[in-house]
């Protein structure tokens, strides 16, 4: 316990310290807070590029084909008409 007292009351000693030191030791605290808060927060569910009109490759403005596949996926349609006929 006389050690435990004796750490503690040496606390109240003066440290002389260079600005150089003080500047590395908040860059350290604030890059470890800022990885340490990637690895805690939740993880999201994104999605990228969904909904947000650049699927229509050809046709109007609705995503309707011009040969009226109402799909607006990259899908062989036209193939698709070509056999049935």
């Amino acid at each position: 316990m006389k050690k435990i007292k004796a750490y503690f009351a040496d606390f109240e000693t003066p440290v002389t310290t260079t600005r150089r030191a003080v500047f590395f030791e908040i860059l350290a605290a604030l890059l470890g807070g800022i990885i340490l808060g990637i690895l805690i927060a939740p993880p999201k569910k994104v999605r990228l590029g969904c909904n947000n009109g650049n699927t229509v490759i050809k046709g109007d403005k609705k995503g309707e084909d011009q040969d009226g596949c109402e799909c607006c996926c990259e899908c062989d349609c036209d193939s698709k008409k070509e056999e049935e006929k």
